[in-house]
């Protein structure tokens, strides 16, 4: 099911609370009667309130030198303020990934794209929420076979992988780093909704599996799951990364676990 941007963010939790105060219904101060301590009290809470909701906010805001979007990165080079959507931020991320020993990866399901309503259109979020990450999976991309690669590509990342079901559900895609080596494994992707790569890095190589198991299909599906992800580990590289998203609540009773030869 596709929703649009701000049902994401409220799902996800991205929104910040709404704080409100509310006022006292009526006030009335006697002549030469001292005002109630617990009155005091309310109102003093009240500006408190104003100060942190209001005045505070506006005091960093003309510090200008609030980072938008402050991280644990401590290296001088990389902090200079920038917006989210301006060049020096991408140019700084780009650097920061051809530099970083260590991958990072990321898998999220969007709900659609929705690449071809101007309203809806995620690949922005998707852009700058996970743009400092190696490796960017997604499922429930509800992408058409025929898109246009140019609406979805990323900048410092190399033509994404796909595997697209329709418009109206399912699909995923997987995002590298021009800086990482990816090869498709399309041998062990069957009939199974899920995309495999050999990823190498440095002297580090490993598979990486990511699948998507519609909340419909039936029971016969976690067996072609299983014979997927066993065919993999007959590949000879020892080191298996699976993710996605397979509906499954492996909470409940009944739930079924993949059994993996070893």
């Amino acid at each position: 099911m596709s929703i649009d941007i701000e049902q994401y963010r409220c799902r996800v939790g991205q929104f910040n609370a709404n704080w409100k105060c509310k006022a006292h219904k009526s006030i009335t101060i006697h002549s030469r009667r001292k005002m109630p301590i617990s009155l005091l009290q309310s109102n003093r809470s009240c500006f408190v309130m104003v100060c942190v909701l209001f005045l505070v906010p506006a005091l960093l805001a003309l510090s200008g030198d609030v980072h938008p979007n402050p991280g644990p990165n401590t290296n001088d080079s990389q902090s200079s303020v920038s917006t989210p959507h301006s060049e020096s931020s991408i140019t700084s991320s780009d650097s920061h990934k051809s530099q970083n020993k260590h991958l990072t990866m990321v898998h999220c399901n969007v709900q659609s794209l929705c690449i071809n309503d101007e309203n809806k259109n995620k690949m922005d979020l998707v852009k700058h929420e996970f743009m400092d990450c190696d490796i960017i999976c997604i499922t429930e991309s509800h992408l058409p076979p025929n898109i246009d690669m140019d609406k979805i590509k990323i900048r410092g990342f190399r033509e994404p992988f796909i595997n697209s079901r329709n418009a109206h559900g399912g699909g995923i895609l997987v995002y590298v780093a021009n800086t990482i080596h990816a090869d498709r494994l399309d041998q062990y992707e069957l009939n199974v909704e899920c995309i495999w790569l050999k990823i190498r890095h440095g002297n580090t190589s490993f598979l990486l599996g990511t699948f998507y198991r519609q909340p419909s299909r039936n029971v016969d599906y976690w067996d072609e799951i299983d014979t997927s992800i066993s065919m993999a580990t007959t590949s000879g590289t020892p080191n298996i990364v699976i993710t996605g998203d397979l509906n499954d609540d492996q909470l409940k009773p009944g739930g079924k676990l993949i059994m993996v030869n070893s």
